[in-house]
Protein backbone atom coordinates (compact mmCIF):
# COMPACT_ATOMS: atom_id res chain seq x y z
CA UNK A 1 0.00 0.00 0.00
CA UNK A 2 2.79 2.27 0.63
CA UNK A 3 4.41 1.69 -2.75
CA UNK A 4 1.61 2.47 -4.20
CA UNK A 5 0.77 5.81 -2.70
CA UNK A 6 4.17 6.48 -3.90
CA UNK A 7 3.38 5.84 -7.57
CA UNK A 8 1.13 9.20 -7.96
CA UNK A 9 3.14 11.48 -5.95
CA UNK A 10 6.70 10.11 -6.40
CA UNK A 11 7.72 8.96 -10.30
CA UNK A 12 11.57 10.08 -9.73
CA UNK A 13 11.54 7.27 -7.01
CA UNK A 14 10.03 4.74 -8.93
CA UNK A 15 11.57 5.77 -11.89
CA UNK A 16 14.69 5.02 -10.18
CA UNK A 17 13.68 1.79 -9.15
CA UNK A 18 12.81 1.11 -12.75
CA UNK A 19 16.18 2.14 -13.97
CA UNK A 20 18.00 0.70 -11.39
CA UNK A 21 16.98 -2.77 -12.57
CA UNK A 22 16.73 -2.25 -16.63
CA UNK A 23 12.82 -2.26 -16.26
CA UNK A 24 11.34 -0.29 -19.52
CA UNK A 25 8.11 0.98 -18.03
CA UNK A 26 6.97 4.85 -19.53
CA UNK A 27 5.20 3.49 -22.01
CA UNK A 28 3.18 1.53 -19.82
CA UNK A 29 2.83 4.13 -17.13
CA UNK A 30 1.98 6.50 -19.99
CA UNK A 31 -0.79 4.73 -21.46
CA UNK A 32 -2.62 2.80 -18.29
CA UNK A 33 -1.46 4.89 -15.73
CA UNK A 34 1.05 4.19 -12.86
CA UNK A 35 -1.88 3.30 -10.19
CA UNK A 36 -3.51 0.73 -12.60
CA UNK A 37 0.14 -0.88 -13.31
CA UNK A 38 -0.64 -3.99 -11.23
CA UNK A 39 -3.68 -4.56 -12.53
CA UNK A 40 -2.68 -4.60 -16.19
CA UNK A 41 -6.02 -2.87 -17.74
CA UNK A 42 -7.08 0.77 -18.58
CA UNK A 43 -9.79 0.67 -15.42
CA UNK A 44 -10.46 -2.03 -13.32
CA UNK A 45 -14.12 -0.06 -12.44
CA UNK A 46 -15.27 -0.23 -15.98
CA UNK A 47 -13.70 -3.38 -17.14
CA UNK A 48 -15.51 -5.38 -14.44
CA UNK A 49 -18.90 -3.58 -15.63
CA UNK A 50 -17.98 -4.51 -19.35
CA UNK A 51 -16.92 -8.25 -18.50
CA UNK A 52 -20.53 -8.33 -16.76
CA UNK A 53 -22.23 -6.94 -19.82
CA UNK A 54 -20.53 -8.48 -22.71
CA UNK A 55 -20.63 -11.99 -24.24
CA UNK A 56 -17.59 -11.56 -25.85
CA UNK A 57 -15.37 -10.90 -22.96
CA UNK A 58 -16.38 -14.32 -22.02
CA UNK A 59 -14.94 -17.93 -22.43
CA UNK A 60 -15.65 -18.83 -25.59
CA UNK A 61 -18.78 -22.38 -25.11
CA UNK A 62 -16.95 -25.51 -25.95
CA UNK A 63 -18.79 -27.05 -29.60
CA UNK A 64 -19.61 -30.44 -29.95
CA UNK A 65 -16.29 -30.63 -32.24
CA UNK A 66 -14.41 -28.83 -29.39
CA UNK A 67 -15.88 -31.54 -26.72
CA UNK A 68 -14.48 -34.37 -28.98
CA UNK A 69 -11.38 -32.85 -29.79
CA UNK A 70 -10.81 -32.12 -25.64
CA UNK A 71 -11.15 -36.70 -24.71
CA UNK A 72 -10.27 -38.17 -27.97
CA UNK A 73 -6.99 -39.95 -27.46
CA UNK A 74 -7.23 -40.07 -24.07
CA UNK A 75 -6.88 -43.55 -22.91
CA UNK A 76 -9.32 -43.89 -20.44
CA UNK A 77 -12.50 -41.21 -20.14
CA UNK A 78 -14.22 -41.82 -16.89
CA UNK A 79 -17.82 -40.08 -16.78
CA UNK A 80 -20.09 -40.24 -13.38
CA UNK A 81 -24.03 -39.56 -13.43
CA UNK A 82 -26.04 -39.94 -16.38
CA UNK A 83 -24.83 -40.13 -19.69
CA UNK A 84 -27.90 -39.72 -22.87
CA UNK A 85 -27.74 -39.60 -26.36
CA UNK A 86 -30.21 -38.13 -27.73
CA UNK A 87 -31.42 -38.94 -31.72
CA UNK A 88 -34.45 -38.03 -33.37
CA UNK A 89 -33.26 -39.39 -36.71
CA UNK A 90 -34.75 -42.28 -38.20
CA UNK A 91 -32.95 -42.93 -41.25
CA UNK A 92 -29.89 -45.28 -40.95
CA UNK A 93 -26.52 -44.35 -39.29
CA UNK A 94 -23.42 -43.68 -41.00
CA UNK A 95 -19.96 -44.93 -39.99
CA UNK A 96 -19.12 -41.50 -38.79
CA UNK A 97 -22.47 -41.67 -36.65
CA UNK A 98 -21.63 -44.74 -34.23
CA UNK A 99 -19.74 -45.31 -31.32
CA UNK A 100 -16.71 -47.15 -32.68
CA UNK A 101 -13.32 -48.86 -31.98
CA UNK A 102 -11.15 -47.37 -34.71
CA UNK A 103 -11.95 -46.20 -38.23
CA UNK A 104 -11.38 -50.13 -39.77
CA UNK A 105 -10.54 -52.49 -36.77
CA UNK A 106 -10.53 -52.33 -32.95
CA UNK A 107 -12.49 -53.34 -30.17
CA UNK A 108 -15.16 -50.94 -27.60
CA UNK A 109 -15.38 -53.06 -24.63
CA UNK A 110 -17.80 -52.49 -22.07
CA UNK A 111 -16.89 -53.35 -18.51
CA UNK A 112 -19.49 -53.86 -16.29
CA UNK A 113 -19.07 -54.47 -12.47
CA UNK A 114 -22.86 -55.14 -11.66
CA UNK A 115 -25.50 -55.07 -14.73
CA UNK A 116 -25.63 -53.31 -18.12
CA UNK A 117 -29.28 -51.77 -18.63
CA UNK A 118 -30.30 -51.15 -21.95
CA UNK A 119 -33.86 -49.29 -21.46
CA UNK A 120 -36.29 -49.90 -24.88
CA UNK A 121 -38.65 -47.20 -24.50
CA UNK A 122 -41.30 -46.51 -26.77
CA UNK A 123 -42.93 -43.16 -24.83
CA UNK A 124 -45.87 -44.33 -26.99
CA UNK A 125 -44.03 -43.52 -30.61
CA UNK A 126 -44.12 -46.83 -31.90
CA UNK A 127 -45.09 -50.60 -31.25
CA UNK A 128 -41.92 -51.93 -32.96
CA UNK A 129 -39.05 -50.87 -30.92
CA UNK A 130 -36.19 -53.21 -30.97
CA UNK A 131 -32.34 -52.91 -29.23
CA UNK A 132 -30.55 -54.17 -33.12
CA UNK A 133 -27.55 -55.31 -34.10
CA UNK A 134 -26.27 -54.19 -37.70
CA UNK A 135 -23.11 -55.07 -39.85
CA UNK A 136 -21.72 -51.98 -41.75
CA UNK A 137 -24.13 -49.57 -41.09
CA UNK A 138 -27.17 -51.19 -43.15
CA UNK A 139 -30.32 -51.38 -42.67
CA UNK A 140 -30.76 -54.84 -41.90
CA UNK A 141 -31.18 -56.23 -38.66
CA UNK A 142 -28.97 -59.63 -37.68
CA UNK A 143 -29.97 -59.35 -34.35
CA UNK A 144 -33.07 -57.66 -32.20
CA UNK A 145 -34.82 -57.40 -29.04
CA UNK A 146 -38.07 -55.95 -29.14
CA UNK A 147 -39.37 -54.33 -26.14
CA UNK A 148 -41.79 -57.09 -25.24
CA UNK A 149 -39.12 -59.47 -24.93
CA UNK A 150 -38.86 -61.31 -28.22
CA UNK A 151 -35.91 -61.65 -29.65
CA UNK A 152 -35.18 -62.00 -33.71
CA UNK A 153 -32.21 -63.28 -35.73
CA UNK A 154 -32.10 -62.63 -39.33
CA UNK A 155 -32.15 -66.21 -41.37
CA UNK A 156 -29.29 -67.43 -43.95
CA UNK A 157 -28.77 -69.99 -45.85
CA UNK A 158 -26.12 -71.86 -43.52
CA UNK A 159 -24.18 -71.50 -40.52
CA UNK A 160 -20.77 -69.76 -40.26
CA UNK A 161 -17.62 -71.79 -40.81
CA UNK A 162 -17.10 -73.74 -37.77
CA UNK A 163 -14.89 -72.24 -34.55
CA UNK A 164 -13.44 -74.68 -31.69
CA UNK A 165 -14.82 -74.27 -28.40
CA UNK A 166 -17.59 -72.38 -29.79
CA UNK A 167 -21.25 -73.15 -31.20
CA UNK A 168 -23.48 -71.33 -33.26
CA UNK A 169 -27.29 -70.62 -32.98
CA UNK A 170 -29.07 -69.33 -36.26
CA UNK A 171 -32.41 -69.36 -38.35
CA UNK A 172 -32.02 -71.21 -42.00
CA UNK A 173 -33.37 -70.01 -44.51
CA UNK A 174 -36.99 -72.07 -45.88
CA UNK A 175 -40.26 -71.24 -45.52
CA UNK A 176 -41.23 -71.43 -43.34
CA UNK A 177 -37.56 -70.72 -41.80
CA UNK A 178 -35.99 -72.72 -39.01
CA UNK A 179 -34.20 -72.77 -35.41
CA UNK A 180 -30.89 -74.52 -36.07
CA UNK A 181 -27.95 -75.37 -33.62
CA UNK A 182 -24.18 -76.19 -35.06
CA UNK A 183 -21.71 -77.47 -32.85
CA UNK A 184 -17.70 -76.68 -32.98
CA UNK A 185 -17.28 -79.81 -35.42
CA UNK A 186 -20.14 -79.01 -37.87
CA UNK A 187 -22.85 -81.48 -36.68
CA UNK A 188 -26.17 -79.56 -36.82
CA UNK A 189 -29.02 -80.03 -34.97
CA UNK A 190 -32.61 -78.28 -36.28
CA UNK A 191 -34.01 -76.55 -32.70
CA UNK A 192 -37.57 -75.87 -33.51
CA UNK A 193 -38.82 -79.06 -33.50
CA UNK A 194 -42.65 -77.94 -32.18
CA UNK A 195 -43.60 -77.04 -35.75
CA UNK A 196 -45.71 -79.75 -37.49
CA UNK A 197 -43.06 -79.57 -40.31
CA UNK A 198 -40.10 -80.91 -37.92
CA UNK A 199 -42.25 -83.92 -36.90
CA UNK A 200 -42.50 -86.88 -38.66
CA UNK A 201 -45.87 -88.08 -38.87
CA UNK A 202 -47.42 -91.58 -38.12
CA UNK A 203 -47.28 -92.45 -41.69
CA UNK A 204 -43.74 -91.22 -41.86
CA UNK A 205 -43.23 -92.81 -38.85
CA UNK A 206 -44.23 -96.42 -39.78
CA UNK A 207 -42.98 -96.12 -42.92
CA UNK A 208 -39.03 -95.41 -41.94
CA UNK A 209 -38.27 -93.18 -45.10
CA UNK A 210 -38.33 -89.59 -43.44
CA UNK A 211 -34.67 -89.13 -42.82
CA UNK A 212 -34.99 -84.84 -41.74
CA UNK A 213 -37.21 -85.01 -39.28
CA UNK A 214 -37.83 -86.35 -35.08
CA UNK A 215 -39.98 -88.54 -33.50
CA UNK A 216 -41.91 -87.62 -30.64
CA UNK A 217 -43.37 -90.43 -28.07
CA UNK A 218 -46.70 -89.72 -28.90
CA UNK A 219 -46.11 -90.47 -32.51
CA UNK A 220 -44.02 -93.52 -31.54
CA UNK A 221 -46.70 -94.72 -29.77
CA UNK A 222 -49.44 -94.07 -32.46
CA UNK A 223 -47.74 -95.69 -35.00
CA UNK A 224 -46.97 -99.31 -35.65
CA UNK A 225 -43.44 -99.12 -33.44
CA UNK A 226 -45.81 -98.80 -30.70
CA UNK A 227 -48.27 -101.28 -30.81
CA UNK A 228 -48.46 -105.40 -29.24
CA UNK A 229 -49.73 -107.57 -30.91
CA UNK A 230 -51.24 -111.23 -29.13
CA UNK A 231 -51.53 -114.66 -31.75
CA UNK A 232 -53.36 -116.98 -29.52
CA UNK A 233 -53.65 -120.52 -30.96
CA UNK A 234 -56.94 -121.25 -29.80
CA UNK A 235 -57.27 -125.03 -31.21
CA UNK A 236 -55.15 -127.42 -32.65
CA UNK A 237 -55.04 -126.97 -36.59
CA UNK A 238 -54.07 -131.02 -36.62
CA UNK A 239 -56.84 -131.68 -33.53
CA UNK A 240 -60.52 -131.73 -33.19
CA UNK A 241 -62.99 -129.13 -34.55
CA UNK A 242 -63.45 -126.44 -32.94
CA UNK A 243 -66.82 -126.07 -30.75
CA UNK A 244 -68.88 -122.93 -29.33
CA UNK A 245 -68.24 -122.01 -25.94
CA UNK A 246 -66.82 -119.50 -23.67
CA UNK A 247 -63.36 -118.92 -22.22
CA UNK A 248 -61.54 -120.95 -25.10
CA UNK A 249 -58.29 -119.34 -24.42
CA UNK A 250 -56.92 -116.43 -22.28
CA UNK A 251 -54.01 -114.12 -21.94
CA UNK A 252 -53.22 -111.38 -19.04
CA UNK A 253 -52.17 -107.55 -19.68
CA UNK A 254 -48.69 -107.56 -18.24
CA UNK A 255 -48.00 -103.91 -16.44
CA UNK A 256 -46.22 -102.59 -19.11
CA UNK A 257 -49.54 -102.70 -21.20
CA UNK A 258 -51.59 -100.68 -18.62
CA UNK A 259 -53.69 -98.17 -19.49
CA UNK A 260 -53.29 -99.23 -23.38
CA UNK A 261 -56.36 -99.69 -25.62
CA UNK A 262 -57.80 -102.55 -28.04
CA UNK A 263 -56.97 -101.33 -31.86
CA UNK A 264 -57.47 -103.98 -33.87
CA UNK A 265 -58.91 -107.61 -34.47
CA UNK A 266 -58.67 -110.59 -36.76
CA UNK A 267 -58.90 -114.28 -36.61
CA UNK A 268 -58.25 -117.04 -38.88
CA UNK A 269 -58.50 -120.92 -39.53
CA UNK A 270 -56.19 -123.80 -40.95
CA UNK A 271 -59.52 -125.30 -42.19
CA UNK A 272 -62.24 -123.96 -43.19
CA UNK A 273 -65.76 -124.02 -41.86
CA UNK A 274 -67.83 -125.99 -44.66
CA UNK A 275 -70.97 -124.38 -43.75
CA UNK A 276 -71.66 -121.85 -41.15
CA UNK A 277 -69.60 -118.94 -40.40
CA UNK A 278 -67.42 -119.62 -37.13
CA UNK A 279 -67.98 -115.89 -34.63
CA UNK A 280 -65.55 -115.39 -32.02
CA UNK A 281 -66.13 -112.40 -28.87
CA UNK A 282 -63.11 -111.27 -27.05
CA UNK A 283 -64.39 -110.91 -23.36
CA UNK A 284 -62.24 -108.86 -21.17
CA UNK A 285 -62.49 -109.73 -16.92
CA UNK A 286 -61.17 -107.13 -14.79
CA UNK A 287 -60.20 -107.48 -10.99
CA UNK A 288 -63.14 -106.10 -9.04
CA UNK A 289 -62.18 -107.44 -5.72
CA UNK A 290 -59.89 -110.51 -4.36
CA UNK A 291 -63.16 -112.59 -4.89
CA UNK A 292 -64.85 -111.28 -8.09
CA UNK A 293 -64.09 -109.82 -11.69
CA UNK A 294 -66.17 -107.85 -13.64
CA UNK A 295 -66.92 -109.20 -17.76
CA UNK A 296 -67.42 -106.67 -20.75
CA UNK A 297 -67.39 -107.60 -24.12
CA UNK A 298 -64.58 -105.85 -26.37
CA UNK A 299 -66.59 -105.97 -29.47
CA UNK A 300 -69.64 -104.27 -30.76
CA UNK A 301 -69.06 -106.06 -33.81
CA UNK A 302 -68.00 -109.79 -33.33
CA UNK A 303 -65.07 -111.31 -35.55
CA UNK A 304 -66.15 -114.02 -38.10
CA UNK A 305 -64.64 -115.74 -40.75
CA UNK A 306 -67.28 -116.34 -43.75
CA UNK A 307 -67.75 -120.08 -44.81
CA UNK A 308 -65.42 -121.74 -47.14
CA UNK A 309 -62.60 -118.44 -46.40
CA UNK A 310 -59.17 -118.58 -44.12
CA UNK A 311 -59.48 -115.10 -42.78
CA UNK A 312 -61.35 -112.65 -41.25
CA UNK A 313 -59.85 -109.72 -43.15
CA UNK A 314 -62.15 -111.23 -46.14
CA UNK A 315 -65.32 -111.55 -44.65
CA UNK A 316 -68.60 -109.76 -45.50
CA UNK A 317 -69.00 -107.80 -41.97
CA UNK A 318 -65.79 -106.59 -40.62
CA UNK A 319 -65.08 -106.81 -36.61
CA UNK A 320 -65.90 -103.42 -34.63
CA UNK A 321 -64.27 -102.89 -31.44
CA UNK A 322 -66.11 -101.12 -29.08
CA UNK A 323 -64.59 -97.78 -27.98
CA UNK A 324 -66.60 -98.14 -24.30
CA UNK A 325 -64.55 -101.34 -23.18
CA UNK A 326 -61.31 -101.14 -25.36
CA UNK A 327 -58.96 -100.27 -22.54
CA UNK A 328 -57.06 -102.82 -20.34
CA UNK A 329 -55.41 -102.14 -17.58
CA UNK A 330 -52.20 -104.52 -15.50
CA UNK A 331 -53.85 -107.74 -14.78
CA UNK A 332 -57.17 -108.16 -17.15
CA UNK A 333 -57.46 -111.61 -18.50
CA UNK A 334 -58.44 -111.07 -21.75
CA UNK A 335 -60.59 -114.73 -23.67
CA UNK A 336 -61.88 -115.97 -26.76
CA UNK A 337 -65.41 -117.11 -26.47
CA UNK A 338 -66.92 -118.61 -29.51
CA UNK A 339 -70.34 -117.83 -30.47
CA UNK A 340 -70.65 -120.22 -33.58
CA UNK A 341 -68.11 -122.85 -34.44
CA UNK A 342 -69.17 -123.70 -38.19
CA UNK A 343 -69.07 -126.79 -39.26
CA UNK A 344 -65.37 -129.03 -39.69
CA UNK A 345 -63.69 -125.30 -38.86
CA UNK A 346 -59.92 -126.46 -37.23
CA UNK A 347 -56.53 -124.33 -36.09
CA UNK A 348 -58.28 -120.92 -34.69
CA UNK A 349 -56.31 -118.48 -34.17
CA UNK A 350 -57.04 -114.62 -32.82
CA UNK A 351 -54.82 -111.71 -33.13
CA UNK A 352 -55.37 -108.86 -30.97
CA UNK A 353 -53.43 -105.36 -31.19
CA UNK A 354 -53.22 -103.26 -28.36
CA UNK A 355 -51.89 -99.34 -28.41
CA UNK A 356 -51.20 -96.33 -25.75
CA UNK A 357 -53.56 -93.61 -26.30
Amino acid sequence: MRLLGMVGDGDNILQSVVDKHDILLGKLVGEVGLGNILYGIESPDTDVTTHAASVSAHHVKYTDANAIDAVEGEATLDLTGLIKFTLNNTTVQTDAEYIRGTATSGILAIDVRDSLIINIDTNANTSTARLKVRANASNTDLFGVSETGSVYILEKAAADADVAGEGQIWVKTASPNQLWFTRDDGTEIQLDLAGAASYASIAETDTGTEAAKSVTPDGLAGSNYGERTFDILVSDPGGDAITTGDSKAKVQIPSTMNGWNLVEVESSLSTVSSSGIPTVQIRRSRRASATSRTDVDMLSTKLTIDQSEFDSEDAATAAVVNGSNDDVNTGDHIYIDIDVAGTGAKGLSVRMTYRLP
